[in-house]
């Protein structure tokens, strides 16, 4: 496994704004991209943005990171960063 990019993904909720990190890994086979919130791996996604790998209790504690709106926004912002768009 090869660490390759650190991404940091904002989304603002009600409350406040959370600060989402998206860790690339080059696995040879397949890039992934590692979803931490806290400094914890809630889930793994592929490029295509198919859930990969997931901590269902971690991710439970982390309602907000692991919301649908949350899943598509951070997806979409993977997408953009593959092509070479800004985010």
């Amino acid at each position: 496994m090869e660490p390759l990019r650190t991404y940091r993904y904002s989304r603002k909720n009600e409350k406040d704004t959370q600060e989402i990190i998206i860790r690339e890994k080059d696995y040879g086979e397949m890039i992934v991209y590692d979803i931490l919130c806290g400094g914890t791996v809630l889930f793994t996604l592929a490029p295509e943005g198919t859930l990969v790998f997931s901590d269902w209790e971690k991710a439970r504690a982390e309602p907000y990171a692991f919301s649908e709106e949350t899943l598509n926004g951070i997806r979409s912002f993977i997408l953009k960063q593959q092509r070479g768009e800004a985010s």
